[in-house]
């Protein structure tokens, strides 16, 4: 009785996430690419059109409130905004300013986690609420990995220069004495280049051979 439920479940389960799959894949995709606020197709309409669909889906299978993956740090912030109205409309609930407030700024934040300028990269025009809560998220998030970012981009040349000389460290040491964050992001970095320069015949970079 046990598996016939969990088999149910599945079967009930599977087209409302196949479903939220195809509109986010195919539907926010044109915002990722940025081919939308281009002319006559608009960035908060796609957000609003996917966000409704994605709501009514969770309301309807009776699950909890919840936007999280629905926008991420790839869509333009008037898609999120389009996409956070439109998931309360399809939940049957009001967008208030203190959700617009949270949000705006969430958004914010990680959009700057992939980005190397202090200011957003694309312009956010849908809701003066939300576009300076968005900004502030930003600006926030981007000062604070000032140093992450720092310590990646000297890792990375760290790296990139062992490489070439046909030289790796499994165990390098960090130049100078700097803040965690710094050493975090060296060491991402030095790891993301050896790794994206390992070859499928067992070398690295220009054929050099590992080291065991």
């Amino acid at each position: 009785m046990k598996y016939l439920i969990w088999v149910l479940v599945i079967i009930v389960a599977y087209p409302i996430l196949s479903a939220k799959g195809f509109m986010s894949s195919n539907v926010g995709i044109q915002d990722i690419k940025h081919k939308c606020d281009e002319g006559t197709l608009s960035c908060y309409a796609l957000g609003l059109k996917t966000g409704q669909i994605a709501g009514t889906q969770m309301m309807q299978s009776g699950f909890l409130y919840s936007i999280v993956g629905g926008c991420n740090s790839q869509h333009s912030p008037n898609y999120c905004y389009g996409y956070l109205r439109g998931f309360d409309k399809g939940f049957g609930r009001p967008t208030t300013d203190t959700e617009i407030q949270r949000v705006g700024e969430s958004t914010g934040v990680d959009a700057a986690s992939g980005n190397v300028t202090s200011s957003p990269p694309i312009a956010c025009t849908v809701n003066a609420l939300f576009c300076k809560s968005y900004l502030k998220g930003y600006q926030q998030s981007y000062a604070a990995n000032i140093p992450y970012k720092a310590g990646y981009a000297d890792g990375t040349k760290y790296a990139q220069q062992l490489i070439k000389l046909c030289h790796e460290e499994k165990h390098p040491k960090i130049p100078g004495h700097h803040t965690s964050a710094y050493q975090k992001g060296w060491m991402t970095a030095y790891a993301d280049v050896t790794r994206e320069a390992s070859n499928d015949n067992g070398t690295y970079g220009n054929n050099c051979k590992k080291y065991h």
